[in-house]
């Protein structure tokens, strides 16, 4: 495990701009696509149409508090044209249109306790954010294996003195 040092602490002031960035730029960009159009569409096209399906879902649905139900329409894992293709993939976007912003604040508020959390682990800080870039393009956010922070965070660690801020081991 990698242990506390110079460039653990800036990236642990950073990874609460690390995990948030790209959340806030995945939606702002998809909020201002149909409004700037033409100055985004070279983006949309190399994130395969993402910002235009993700703003055709808050033109469709808009933003709960709680959530709500909404229809993703998508290939699942399937070759086979399903007609209206109207899926989300951006993580941010899809928790946003289906759970509402309350729980997309609760999330995000999780994953950068996590971070504080595990602060002392170099690898952990990292991995969350790639898995935080990787939310930007992939609506995986709330399966398992794309969620180390709910791991982390359950986490029991062990082989530390009780006052010590830097757990030696999780298991």
């Amino acid at each position: 495990m990698a242990r506390e040092s110079e460039g653990s602490a800036i990236l642990l002031g950073s990874s609460f701009l690390r995990i948030l960035r790209p959340a806030a730029l995945s939606i702002a960009l998809t909020m201002l696509y149909p409004k700037v159009g033409g100055a985004l569409e070279e983006l949309n096209k190399l994130v395969s149409g993402r910002l235009r399906l993700g703003a055709d879902g808050i033109e469709r649905y808009g933003f709960k508090s709680f959530g709500q139900v909404v229809e993703f329409i998508g290939f699942g894992g399937s070759t086979e044209s399903v007609g209206a293709y109207s899926f989300v993939d951006c993580s941010y976007m899809y928790v946003l249109l289906r759970y509402g912003v309350v729980f997309l604040a609760v999330l995000l508020g999780i994953t950068v306790y996590s971070c504080y959390r595990n602060r002392h682990d170099l690898y952990f800080l990292y991995a969350m954010t790639l898995v935080a870039i990787n939310c930007a393009i992939a609506h995986h956010i709330l399966q398992l294996e794309y969620a180390p922070f709910f791991l982390a965070l359950l986490a029991r660690c062990v082989g530390a003195k009780e006052d010590a801020e830097c757990p030696l081991v999780c298991r």
